[in-house]
């Protein structure tokens, strides 16, 4: 049994629900009852946030496939990028409540810089501190989930005693932080310069399966 069990992949590469649903349940048979499960979605507007960003003229190139898109979440074209299933974020508490976990936290990991964070990344000292603070606090906001590419899902066994309040955001601190970091996250590690976004996202276009 472990303490910490992470599903960073299976729940947007697993296009098929029954599958998805599998992997979470697979996760909690190996974890301990207390133990903590982080699992890593592809929010449904990743891809066209990406598209508006560098390829706007490929939403005429096969309408109908993003519509498909849109609605399903779906994306089963593969070519250059594999297949994906992009959820959206008003699904993924209510499906992982629903096989038995209990939320702590749910993360949008690039916040609200998602495809904006060039300049940010540039910066160095206290407005770099002070940017990833700002993304930090709203990246926890939950009318924000959908700005960001990728949200992180933080949750334990709904049978697991509670934790008091103090424990609790100690438990998801510690752990969603890298050693040393500030009250904060993503950090900047000693003699490196971290970004705040992680994750490139494929362009429109491979996602569409173009002919």
């Amino acid at each position: 049994m472990l303490h910490v069990v992470q599903l960073m992949g299976p729940l947007y590469h697993l296009l098929a629900a029954e599958e998805r649903v599998q992997a979470v349940r697979e996760a909690q048979r190996v974890l301990k009852p207390q133990g903590t499960l982080f699992a890593a979605f592809i929010t449904r507007f990743a891809p066209f946030r990406d598209a508006a960003a560098n390829y706007p003229e490929s939403v005429l190139e096969n309408p109908t496939y993003l519509d498909h898109l849109l609605a399903t979440g779906v994306h089963d074209h593969a070519t250059s990028f594999t297949s994906a299933y992009f959820a959206h974020p008003d699904e993924i508490v209510p499906f992982t409540e629903g096989e038995g976990l209990r939320t702590l936290a749910m993360l949008g990991c690039e916040g609200v810089v998602a495809g904006h964070e060039e300049k940010v990344n540039a910066l160095h000292g206290p407005a770099w501190e002070r940017w990833v603070a700002l993304n930090y606090r709203m990246g926890k906001d939950p009318a924000l989930r959908g700005a960001a590419d990728h949200l992180l899902y933080i949750g334990t066994m709904a049978t697991a005693t509670p934790l008091r309040a103090g424990r609790q955001h100690q438990v998801v601190g510690s752990l969603t932080r890298r050693p040393g970091c500030a009250d904060r996250l993503p950090c900047k590690m000693p003699g490196a310069h971290a970004h705040i976004t992680s994750g490139k996202q494929p362009n429109l276009r491979q996602r569409e399966g173009r002919a």
